[in-house]
């Protein structure tokens, strides 16, 4: 595939790792992609995700998705992980975060301790 192909909200199969689908959900910039993974016979999502250049996506890339392939992968499952992927990850920074950042935010929003 050439990387102007990509489409976001479109499904993807890999050249060797044809049991992979992986879905656009949004461009990070002009040459670079947000990408989540799907495992093609069962439609489950691996909970795999990343970001790559649109050049490094046309590589890993076969062909679109067909319709068949499309309709069974669990979408909802997949927001589910990346939903809480992202919390983990808002609690590791908060576990990380000095003290004085996080008094200076409850001061610049106004907050009673």
């Amino acid at each position: 595939m050439k990387p102007d192909e990509f489409k976001v909200g479109h499904f993807y199969v890999g050249r060797k790792s044809s049991y992979l689908v992986r879905e656009i959900p949004h461009e990070r910039s002009a040459n670079d992609v947000h990408w989540r993974s799907y495992d093609i016979a069962t439609g489950e999502a691996t909970g795999d995700s990343g970001v790559c250049s649109k050049q490094s996506m046309a590589h890993w890339a076969e062909r679109e998705a067909t319709e068949e392939e499309k309709a069974k992968l669990n979408r909802d499952q997949a927001e589910i992980k990346d939903a809480v992927k992202a919390i983990r990850y808002f609690e590791n920074a908060l576990r990380n975060a000095p003290d004085e950042m996080l008094l200076a935010e409850v001061r610049r929003r106004g907050l009673k301790l």
